[in-house]
């Protein structure tokens, strides 16, 4: 052997011998799927692209903002404080009608297990992150419930993480400081801007959510969030509610316009 190609041959096998294999997400589905790893990474590195809802905040066609004057079909007068709510049950469809679900999944103590996108909307949010998906290309339609499914909200859980938002320091509450799915809060105004009344009032655990459906087109590649525009319309949840009214009659209007006021724009 020629001593030119003896030392290729020596330094081949140094080389190699103090190569390190390189770990890393594997998963081409991943947003930081790596080409150059080796191995797959042995704790859980890969992370995923979330479907986001941006918020647009309305009465009917006009833009709402916090501390708004509005007024209802019986001509009273209200500023919205706060409106928080439950979504939940999140489904997105491709062109084939396949269900894409969300990645990450959570279980009950009974062992019942669901897609962990159960997320709190509120009406001073501009966008909320609803869940990972492990999906991409077209997408023909949505599909979501507001509210929580009766089984799920009056479940136990176990080892939810502190800031879940079904945990018990971020759950929403009612007047006792048990799980709502939706609270609003709100005042009454008179004629000259003075608030005369305050009404705080809430939807209790074990209410049917809204199942909506909704058409909608996107198209993305691997790796890329998905960001759906969406219509939070104040009017229809409360527009047609007499304030006048015991809170037990209001939270039944509620409860009645908990499907017409959340829609893809």
């Amino acid at each position: 052997m020629r001593v030119g190609s003896l030392f290729l041959l020596v330094s081949w096998l140094i080389l190699s011998g103090c190569y390190s294999r390189k770990e890393g997400c594997l998963d081409t589905l991943a947003a930081n799927y790596d080409v150059q790893a080796d191995d797959a990474c042995v704790t859980a590195c890969c992370t995923y692209p979330s479907l986001y809802f941006e918020l647009h905040h309305q009465v009917g066609d006009s833009s709402f903002k916090q501390g708004d004057t509005l007024m209802n079909v019986y001509g009273q007068l209200f500023r919205i404080t706060d409106v928080r709510f439950y979504i939940s049950a999140v489904t997105l469809l491709d062109e084939d009608g396949k269900s894409i679900i969300a990645n990450d999944r959570i279980k009950t103590n009974t062992g019942l297990s669901v897609a962990d996108d159960i997320t709190i909307v509120r009406s001073a949010d501009q966008e909320v992150e609803v869940a990972p998906f492990r999906a991409f290309g077209k997408f023909d339609s949505l599909n979501l419930s507001v509210g929580i499914a009766p089984d799920l909200a009056l479940a136990t859980w176990d080892g939810l993480p502190e800031n879940h938002s079904l945990s018990f320091k971020n759950q929403l509450k009612d007047k006792n400081n048990a799980l709502a799915v939706i609270t609003v809060k709100l005042a009454l105004v008179t004629p000259n801007g003075e608030e005369e009344k305050l009404i705080s009032v809430s939807l209790p655990a074990g209410t049917p959510p809204a199942s909506l459906h909704f058409p909608i087109a996107e198209t993305t590649d691997k790796g890329d969030a998905i960001r759906i525009p969406v219509v939070i319309d104040y009017s229809a949840l409360l527009g047609s509610i007499d304030l006048s009214l015991s809170d037990t009659m209001i939270i039944q209007a509620l409860a009645k316009n908990l499907g017409g006021f959340f829609f893809v724009k």
